[in-house]
């Protein structure tokens, strides 16, 4: 029996209590699909790669995140080719970085009309409407300050 038939549906997971996550190289692949990836260097068995989610090949970088019974390919973590970029993911003590590579000045992310730009020692905010709400104290802080 091939691997890709024994594959269970996510469906079919007891449990969807995250063990553990991931980003691991991709070790064996089939049609595009990944079977196993390394995890510190051992290789492990992926249960579940969704088909929304780009072929991958051997080496690639994958985000995978263990369930109590499966393991499941989340997403490609971008690779180094033309018009896109790597980036490092680091995850401690719950807060996940991104680091950008050398010579990225600028980040944006953009949805519909709304952008949010990151450069070096700059954030800025456009958008119609900006919500900003704070149980506690709501401080604005810097030299000089401009309202309007």
């Amino acid at each position: 029996m091939k691997a890709a038939q024994s594959r269970s549906p996510v469906a079919a997971s007891s449990s969807y209590r995250v063990v553990a996550q991931h980003v691991a190289d991709v070790d064996q692949v089939h049609q595009g699909r990944c079977e196993s990836v390394l995890v510190d260097g051992r290789p492990v068995a992926i249960d579940v790669h969704p088909s929304q989610l780009p072929a991958v090949q051997q080496g690639d970088a994958v985000l995978v995140i263990e369930l109590a019974d499966q393991r499941h390919i989340l997403n490609q973590v971008l690779t180094e080719t033309p018009g896109v970029f790597s980036a490092q993911i680091v995850i401690e003590n719950g807060t996940a970085r991104v680091h950008l590579p050398e010579g990225i000045e600028q980040y944006e992310m953009v949805v519909g009309d709304s952008r949010v730009q990151l450069s070096e020692g700059r954030v800025r905010l456009n958008g119609r409407e900006l919500l900003s709400e704070a149980e506690g104290r709501h401080r604005l802080l810097g030299h000089p300050i401009e309202l309007n």
